[in-house]
């Protein structure tokens, strides 16, 4: 039995009941037939039903999508995205440029530069050139991965990573108003690599805070890769330069400085992306992943 011959069978009982109760012989009155006439037509209605069923609801979308190399920037850029990648095969528009950076031959290449500030002391100007990615947005907990080559230019220039950039004005350059911290090295042998600081309106600007020697792979045409992962709110930061572990810094904990460097200027949040500070080295940039997650490294 379908729901329309149902709905059909449940009225003619409730007529029935009725039928009952007045007594079979009798003649209807005036109100009792308009009673009958208004259940025979709810029959009629019934019986002329369309049989189809209302429509179900439809799940809500998940809240998160995981965009790849075929999602816009916006989408993969928009808060419900948490991952990306690019093998720069596209000029997708992940990165913002500035002069002397461009996307060609499956790479992101930045400089040699006319306009770039060489890397200086002076407060008030702008160090080096920065690709932003825009796609990452200002993030917290990160784990991004990249390749960087060497392709021309002085090999003594360094080049590398900015890991945190809080950036006042918006105009892509290291401002007195700014803050910056970011980690280069160079192709030139025994050259270490080095973590810069620069602390917004401070009396100094810039500040070398640690140094090593770096874990390059022989030729400078072979790409060296990296890993930097931000992790427990943005409070700390770990570098990979070929899988091995450059550094470890935070901005809690002061009493463990032993164990880990203590930075007590460094935000919790701002911007990342591939920085040169200088005008005459040529670099490349390639097969970058991004995720946007707090997972703290197994040898921290």
């Amino acid at each position: 039995m379908n729901k329309k011959t149902r709905n059909v069978f449940f009225v003619l009982v409730m007529v029935l009941m009725i039928s009952c109760v007045i007594g079979g012989g009798e003649k209807a009155t005036p109100d009792l037939e308009a009673t009958n006439q208004a259940q025979q037509a709810t029959i009629v209605a019934l019986q002329n039903r369309p049989e189809t069923e209302p429509p179900m609801m439809q799940p809500t979308a998940t809240l998160f999508t995981q965009p790849t190399q075929e999602s816009t920037p916006e989408e993969a850029g928009s808060k419900e995205a948490f991952e990306f990648n690019t093998d720069f095969g596209t000029d997708a528009g992940y990165f913002s440029l500035l002069d002397g950076m461009k996307i060609e031959n499956d790479s992101l290449f930045m400089g040699e530069f006319e306009k770039c500030a060489d890397f200086s002391l002076e407060l008030d100007q702008p160090q080096g050139c920065i690709a932003l990615c825009k796609t990452c947005g200002e993030v917290s907990d990160y784990d991004i991965r990249f390749e960087i080559t060497y392709d021309s230019g002085r090999t003594d220039q360094p080049v590398g990573f900015a890991l945190r950039f809080v950036d006042k004005n918006g105009n892509q350059m290291i401002d007195r108003e700014d803050y910056f911290l970011g980690w280069v090295y160079t192709y030139y042998p025994g050259e270490p690599w080095s973590l810069w600081e620069h602390v917004p309106k401070d009396y100094a600007g810039w500040h070398l805070l640690k140094q090593g020697e770096p874990n390059l792979r022989g030729k400078s045409t072979k790409p060296n890769i990296f890993r930097i992962i931000s992790f427990k709110s943005g409070q700390r930061i770990a570098l990979y330069m070929n899988d091995t572990l450059m550094f470890k810094i935070q901005n809690d904990d002061p009493e463990k400085t032993e164990r880990t460097f203590y930075m007590k200027d460094m935000p919790n949040s701002g911007l990342i992306g591939f920085w040169v500070s200088a005008r005459d080295v040529k670099i490349k940039g390639d097969n970058v992943t991004f995720t946007v997650s707090s997972t703290q490294p197994d040898d921290w």
